[in-house]
């Protein structure tokens, strides 16, 4: 069937092609979302897409919603500088889940500020997680942390939005978060904010710093 596919290209300085590749699911949608590397020159992309299962390489993804062509499922894949694929990790929930953006951190694994709107599963473990959360990935592509970053109000998930718009890291570590949320306050790290709509709805933008303990020192 028609589908849509994600193509990644490197070049060099001069602008001359060097590499390409291309993956997608086998019907349905795929969007591209954060590129980052590492000191090695190791790629790291996140992807949302549809369908019943998206191969990359080697590694093949199966999407668990029953309604796979409706909902968007997440991923984050490795790639060595030569383009080949290192490995992939799903991780999406049964409902809606949103881009990922991505850090690389300093021991050749990523860290990634998502969102999801149901329970999430990394690496064959479920976390009911349903709002903003910090994924933390080894070397391995194993979840080496998942932290909840941001908690809904009152209102039900499915009647909130909350998606991440950047990750980076400070010169101490520190993650630094910038999420948007329509929640009528929102709890970063221990630090709550209140919307400054005043009520539910209105998007807000949040800006946060993350200790690596998934604490926060400012938000």
């Amino acid at each position: 069937g028609e589908t849509e596919d994600i193509f990644m290209a490197k070049a060099d300085s001069d602008g001359n092609f060097l590499w390409g590749f291309s993956f997608g699911s086998e019907v349905g949608s795929n969007i591209s979302g954060d590129i980052v590397t590492n000191s090695d020159d190791e790629i790291f992309v996140s992807t949302i897409w549809t369908g019943s299962s998206i191969v990359i390489g080697t590694f093949t993804e199966e999407n668990p919603d029953a309604q796979v062509l409706a909902n968007y499922d997440r991923l984050i894949a490795k790639f060595s500088s030569d383009g080949t694929p290192i490995w992939t990790s799903r991780e999406g929930s049964v409902e809606e889940d949103f881009i990922t953006e991505l850090v690389a951190d300093d021991a050749g694994g990523v860290i990634s500020v998502a969102a999801s709107q149901g329970e999430i599963t990394i690496n064959e473990s479920n976390f009911d997680m349903s709002g903003t959360f910090l994924s933390a990935k080894n070397f391995e592509g194993g979840s080496a942390s998942v932290t909840q970053i941001s908690t809904a109000s009152a209102y039900i998930d499915l009647i909130s939005h909350r998606y991440p718009i950047g990750i980076a890291r400070d010169g101490s570590g520190n993650l630094i978060v910038m999420i948007t949320s329509t929640d009528e306050s929102v709890d970063i790290g221990g630090i709550t904010l209140a919307n400054s709509g005043g009520d539910f709805g209105t998007y807000d933008i949040f800006l946060a710093s993350i200790a690596s303990d998934g604490t926060g020192n400012w938000a």
